[in-house]
């Protein structure tokens, strides 16, 4: 008998609905953040929240007939995260030393976030833009914001938007990065709340409009 399952926002989770899926938010090897099978509950949306898990897999009827397909291997996951886990170091070093990070880096970075299906390596690429941003590298900061323009995975929900805000508002570019944060909103970020205290964004405190966009509406 087929299994009924249906991918879902993590925003859309309801009490008592069942994991159809691992979810895997560690290197491969790791243990799962949840198991497949698991009765989900607010303290596990919340959890799922905190992890930056953006959509998960449920049993559901109205998911009938769909079978998931893994788009990667297990082997392939693993040159993911060690290629990830290369980029990260870079970026560690190049913010100690205020060095470049290898063009090779960012290329082989670029094209797992862009055609990835984890969101991991999407993450590292915006945190090396924004990296390059904050040295004042405008040119690697902009070249990262173009890659993050590119990336067409569904269910991303204004992530990469997001990530090119930061980068766009590290560059002074104050006007774009409020414009991209709107669009982020629009395109579903569920993780708004933890803008307030994103120091990326400290050269908007004094913008009306930034300001403006961060006043909860009622």
């Amino acid at each position: 008998m087929k299994r009924s399952v249906r991918l879902i926002p993590t925003r859309n989770i309801r009490d008592g609905v069942e994991l159809a899926r691992d979810v895997i938010a560690g290197p491969p090897g790791t243990a799962p953040l949840l198991r497949a099978g698991v009765r989900l509950s607010t303290r596990y949306i919340g959890l799922l929240t905190r992890s930056g898990i953006g959509s998960i897999w449920i049993e559901d009827d109205l998911g009938a007939d769909i079978v998931i397909n893994e788009p990667l291997t297990a082997e392939t996951r693993g040159k993911v995260h060690r290629a990830t886990g290369d980029a990260l170091r870079e970026a560690n070093a190049a913010l100690r030393t205020g060095a470049g990070m290898p063009g090779s880096v960012l290329d082989s970075l670029a094209s797992v976030a862009v055609m990835g299906d984890m969101w991991d390596p999407l993450d590292y690429l915006g945190y090396l833009g924004a990296v390059a941003a904050r040295q004042g590298n405008r040119d690697e900061a902009l070249r990262v914001d173009q890659t993050l323009a590119r990336v067409q995975r569904p269910y991303v929900f204004g992530r990469p938007t997001v990530w090119r805000a930061r980068i766009q508002a590290l560059l002074g570019e104050r006007d774009v990065a409020v414009a991209f944060l709107r669009n982020a909103f629009a395109g579903g970020y569920p993780q708004a709340f933890g803008l307030h205290a994103d120091l990326a964004f400290e050269p908007l405190r004094d913008d009306a409009a930034f300001r403006e966009l961060m006043t909860p509406k009622e």
